[in-house]
Formats: C-alpha cells, structure tokens, sequence
C-alpha cells in the first residue's frame, strides 16, 4: 500500500524527533528533586530547542490526523505531547532567575518558581495534563471512595493473629502458592506472551526499600521483613501489583514490544506504576481476596496512595507545613503516624512522584469501566488488556484512545 502524503509528513516528523530531540541529551528523570531541577535549569541551546519544539508543534498542527495510518495516530500525539511539554519547560526556565540555592532547599516549593516548576513535574512524572487544583481534588475524591469501601467490608470477625510472622519460610511457602494460584488464571486475561520468565519470590535485603512492603527487580519479587512481622493478608495485592499481572508482566512484555526507536528514551512513569496499581483490581477476577481481610490489605494501601495525592499536592505546591500534612493524615490514616511522617518526608524529597499510582490506575479503570458498558457480555479483559499494553509505555493523558485502537 502507498503511503499517502500525510503518512509521508508524519513519518519525516518522526525521524527528525529522533535526531534532533536526542541531540540535546534530556536527562533521565529522577527521584531526587534536587537534581531533577539541576538538570532542567541547563540553558545551553534553549534558543534552538524553543525553535525545535515551536516548529514541531506547528507541523504536527497541519496533519491531519483522520488522513495518516493508524498505527501513526499515537506517534502523533506522543509528539504533541512533547513538544507541548518541553515548551513549558523552556518558558518556565526563562522565568527562573536564580539557579544558586538548590542545594539548600528541603523541597521544592520553597524554590524560585516552585509551585510553578511542580505543576510542571506532575505533568513529567505522571504523564497527564492535570493541574496542581485539579490532581488535589481527585485525590480529596479518592479519599472518600476507598474509605467507603473499606466501611463496607465485613470485619466482625477479629483478624487472626497468624496473619503476622516472621516466619520466612512460611512468607515464601504462601507467596509460591499464591504466584501458582494467579498462573493458572491469567491467560485468559492478559495478551499471548510465551516469554515471560518465571517470577523468583525472595526475601528483600537493601534498607532503603524497607518503607514498602515490597518490591519488584530483575525478574524478582522481594517481599520486606525487617522490624516488623510480615502479614500475610498483604500477600494477594502484593503480589499482584510486583508480580504478575502487574510489574513482572508490563515490564517483560513490553521490553520484548517493537516500538519506533524515537520513542526509546521516553519514559511515562505513570503508566507503568498506574498499570500496576491497576492490576490489584483483578484480584476477584484471578480467584483471590477470598477473605476480608485480604480486600482490606488491598484498601489500607489504596487509601495511604489516595492520601498521599493530596499532601503531595498540599506540601509542594500549597507550602503546607509537617504538622499539617500530619494532622490530614491522622484523620484519615489511624495510628500510622511514624508511616505518614515517612511519606511526608518521601513526597518532599520526591515530590510528585507519589502520583504515578493512581493517576494511571483512573485512567485505565475509566476507560475499562466504559468498555464493560459498552460491550458487555461481549467484554474480554484479554482484548482490553491486549490494547492497554499493545502500544507500549504512553502518557496517561493518552490511555483514553487505546480504547479505539484495532487489536
């Protein structure tokens, strides 16, 4: 098949993306704030990016997006996404004047500029186009919905005391179980993939991942247990969103997926922490949360990730002191108060980076939701899945048209 002139002009686009945005060697993004904002205040060539992305965007403008190919569709819009973000960066980098006390600084608020260069992170690390108002007020939501579902569960019942050991071989014998349990059940759910490796189950070593219960490596998911006893009730959602079918699988499959070499250095953090956030909700779909108490280990984490949207915002971009953040904490997170103000110190050495979660997980439960309407009895988590991960790691402002797109 020819290609028409649309696809032609797309595809010239594409090409000088790559050459041209890779030449001004964009940093990684990273945790620390510090240096996050230390690699964005680089002024060389910001006259010649603004002209780079200035003309992209406009070119882009005179496509047609309904006369290029499909498959050209989300390139498309994956560069006007760029273009749109790297031109508010450089404005943002013209208006910041004082490039000197970084060092000094215990978050980014307290920055020149610093609530406005926040708004801007929340777009780098989520993905989304979200401002400060707008992400606080969903997270206020968030709140209340998980509260909510955590009243309805039937907790009459006093939750066993075995539910927490130290016991490592027992951790490990009811983890194997569980990852056995999810194999058996989740073709039927997510894409053909004959090259996924096996999920290795270990106990985590390295102190400085010791605030989360968990987490994912190398093929590897490293269960936390150092001060305090491990409960066993966490071992669905756990398991679930660092092993299959979140983490392990996303991370595998799309390391195998082609996709164009524009797109290599491109990272959307939201959409691979919110598909992993996302896939706890499968949980009753793969056989699990049989109990309560096991849902309820699901909602206690749901609910610190709603909690944290609204401090995040709160402290980084609303200036709000500890002893506030901590007092919203406590009416909504009982007795954790060492936990909250760990978070607390966390969003403010990595601010906006607690968003990720959640901000995918809406975006793909919204468009899921829709789908099950749509369709239903003719709905497949398969075919849903098969499209949400088909197209690779997209900003989460785009996950809406994997909805449209052609298995």
């Amino acid at each position: 098949m020819s290609q028409s002139s649309a696809d032609r002009a797309m595809l010239n686009l594409i090409d000088r993306f790559d050459q041209q945005y890779y030449s001004f060697a964009p940093p990684a993004l990273t945790l620390d704030f510090k240096v996050n904002l230390s690699n964005q205040l680089d002024t060389r060539r910001q006259n010649e990016q603004k002209a780079f992305f200035s003309q992209l965007l406009a070119k882009l403008g005179k496509i047609n997006k309904e006369e290029i190919n499909p498959d050209l569709r989300m390139d498309h819009d994956i560069l006007s996404y760029e273009a749109q973000l790297n031109l508010e960066r450089l404005e943002l980098l013209a208006n910041t004047t004082d490039h000197n006390e970084i060092e000094k600084l215990n978050r980014i608020f307290d920055f020149t500029n610093g609530p406005e260069w926040y708004a801007w992170f929340i777009k780098k690390w989520t993905g989304t186009s979200m401002s400060p108002k707008q992400v606080m007020a969903f997270g206020e939501l968030e709140v209340e919905r998980v509260k909510k579902r955590i009243s309805q569960l039937d907790l009459s019942q006093p939750k066993p005391s075995s539910d927490y050991t130290q016991d490592v071989d027992l951790i490990i014998k009811t983890l194997e179980a569980k990852r056995a349990h999810i194999a058996k059940q989740i073709e039927r759910l997510l894409p053909d993939y004959a090259a996924l490796p096996e999920l290795n189950i270990e106990r985590g070593t390295n102190a400085r991942m010791a605030q989360a219960p968990g987490y994912y490596n190398g093929n590897t998911f490293y269960f936390n247990l150092f001060d305090k006893p491990f409960d066993l009730a966490d071992c669905d959602w756990l398991l679930i969103h660092e092993g299959n079918p979140g983490h392990h699988f996303q991370v595998n499959f799309h390391n195998d997926l082609t996709v164009k070499p524009y797109r290599s250095g491109l990272r959307y953090m939201g959409f691979v922490e919110g598909w992993a956030a996302y896939t706890e909700n499968l949980g009753w779909e793969l056989g699990l949360y049989k109990s309560p108490y096991e849902e309820l280990g699901k909602w206690n984490w749901d609910l610190i990730r709603s909690v944290r949207i609204v401090l995040d915002v709160a402290l980084n971009y609303h200036g709000w002191s500890d002893e506030k953040a901590l007092t919203y904490w406590q009416q909504h997170i009982k007795n954790q108060d060492d936990i909250g103000m760990r978070e607390i110190n966390r969003m403010k050495r990595w601010p906006a980076q607690v968003l990720t979660y959640k901000m995918g997980e809406a975006a793909i439960l919204k468009v899921l939701e829709e789908e099950k309407l749509e369709l239903g009895k003719a709905f497949s988590y398969k075919n849903f899945h098969t499209r949400m991960l088909g197209s690779g790691i997209i900003p989460v402002a785009l996950i809406p048209q994997l909805s449209k797109r052609p298995l």
